[in-house]
């Protein structure tokens, strides 16, 4: 069985076709489009064709099932994009790909994504060893900050978590985030947008994410690494304590991936245990891992659509 999967974000729209081999998820063919390359359901359709035809199949090919993960809330039956005016209907999509649809959030993908089934790389960073058994969450920056929740047994809970405000807890910090208002969101300020931010406050100079990136976070003691990593790890610290997660907490998103020093740093370890009592003991205990692979989220939704196409065949 086969499946064609999107992980759609306000970047980048990437797509692959997809089978499941000796228990692992395999990506046999994939394509992305950069974010002013693609507009609507038709350019989806587009990229489609083109992932299918690379598979060498052309329309011969049994495609089971098409999963759209995208970076914004869905019902299942209607999706959108939080941080782009994009708008899906499955009963659309499924009239454009001639094909079963699932649309569900980018961060079940992830989440899904810690499961085995998925052969998505990563690695444990702090605390103890994850755990199926129990609770995972996962949390990332990238166009926003996304996260998620993964019940024993597999089963998804969905969260715009991302919205919820973040704490600012010092008069720089205020001052560099000034341009959000009183009460910034995580999105906010965990975020591309506030990675873009920062940097204009900290440097005087209007420069994108990757340039900022490129430039500053490969030092662990320059200014906007610091308040960066310590603003990351209070995002993460404020979703593991929101959910419990005994099972790990696992860090995705294109931010952490292309700067891995982020998260392995001792300012972001420093701010991500602060804790009162019991507290500060779970915050030390509970597995931190970190994702390295940037085809996680078209893994999970294979995962997701390989799963949810046997059930429904």
């Amino acid at each position: 069985m086969r499946v064609v999967v999107f992980d759609i974000g306000g970047t980048n729209c990437r797509a692959a076709l997809a089978d499941l081999w000796q228990g692992r998820v395999r990506l046999l063919a994939h394509k992305s489009l950069a974010g002013d390359e693609w507009q609507g359901l038709s350019d989806l359709v587009r990229l489609y064709c083109a992932v299918v035809e690379e598979a060498g199949q052309g329309e011969k090919e049994d495609i089971a099932a098409v999963c759209l993960a995208l970076a914004g809330p869905t019902d299942g039956k209607k999706a959108s994009l939080s941080n782009r005016a994009f708008v899906l209907e499955r009963s659309e999509a499924e009239k454009a790909f001639g094909k079963p649809v699932f649309l569900v959030n980018d961060f079940e993908a992830v989440s899904m994504a810690m499961e085995p089934e998925s052969a998505s790389q990563g690695i444990h960073v702090y605390g103890k060893n994850p755990d199926c058994g129990k609770i995972r969450a996962s949390a990332g920056a990238g166009t926003g900050f996304g996260c998620g929740l993964l019940l024993p047994g597999g089963v998804f809970v969905p969260s715009e978590g991302g919205h919820m405000a973040l704490a600012l807890v010092s008069e720089r910090e205020r001052e560099l985030a000034s341009a959000f208002g009183p009460m910034p969101e995580m999105d906010d300020l965990v975020s591309g947008r506030g990675l873009e931010a920062l940097a204009r406050a900290i440097t005087g100079r209007q420069m994108s994410a990757a340039d900022a990136s490129a430039l500053y976070l490969q030092d662990e003691e320059s200014e906007l690494f610091v308040h960066f990593a310590r603003l990351f790890a209070r995002a993460c610290r404020n979703w593991a304590l929101a959910t419990m997660c005994r099972g790990g907490l696992w860090i995705a998103g294109g931010i952490a991936m292309k700067n891995p020093l982020l998260v392995q740093s001792r300012h972001f370890r420093t701010e991500f245990v602060k804790g009162k009592g019991e507290l500060a003991t779970f915050l030390e205990e509970v597995p931190v891992s970190q994702f390295l692979d940037e085809e996680l989220g078209l893994k999970g939704a294979a995962l997701i659509a390989l799963r949810r196409a046997c059930t429904q065949g």
